[in-house]
């Protein structure tokens, strides 16, 4: 199974891509009535720069893959390539993220819908390690992605077979 790092079935990014669209249509209306208001120009090229750097990490997220296989996870960005073996999984989980909260989900919990929140699947081969909001993330294999069902129960599926195997 091979999948982008940004689902957009459960993202904020498709809200923030219809935002930008409406935001460029807006900057040119008002471009085209205007003509000559410099500082609107001004406060409209401002927010067209942070949109851009926004749109660029949106760009490269989007670019960013996970390969599920029988042999374990791969994770190839545009800066970082890396790969986990089955057997090499230490900790594994879904938690969702707030505007300032991180919370663990128990693994009976995965599908539940929880409002304001985006949830992410985290693997490592760091034992017991749980994310927290303001902790680093582990120099060893940290793979990340935002949260898809199928992809959850693959993981639990072969992670099951290899601890059934031991």
């Amino acid at each position: 199974m091979k999948f982008s790092k940004v689902n957009f079935q459960t993202s904020n990014k498709l809200n923030y891509l219809i935002y930008l669209g409406l935001l460029l249509l807006i900057y040119y209306k008002v471009n085209l009535e205007l003509n000559k208001d410099t500082l609107l120009i001004f406060i409209l090229y401002s927010l067209s720069i942070i949109n851009i750097y926004v749109f660029g990490v949106l760009i490269i997220d989007l670019f960013t893959t996970i390969t599920i296989s029988d042999n374990g996870i791969r994770f190839k960005s545009f800066y970082k390539d890396s790969s986990i073996n089955w057997c090499d999984i230490k900790s594994y989980g879904v938690y969702a993220r707030g505007n300032a909260t991180l919370d663990i989900l128990e693994k009976g919990k995965y599908n539940e819908f929880i409002m304001v929140v985006q949830k992410y699947i985290f693997i490592t081969d760091k034992k017991d390690y749980l994310p927290a909001r303001y902790k680093r993330k582990p120099k060893s294999i940290y793979i990340i992605c935002e949260y898809r069902k199928e992809a959850m129960e693959l993981i639990e599926e072969n992670m099951n077979k290899i601890s059934n195997n031991s």
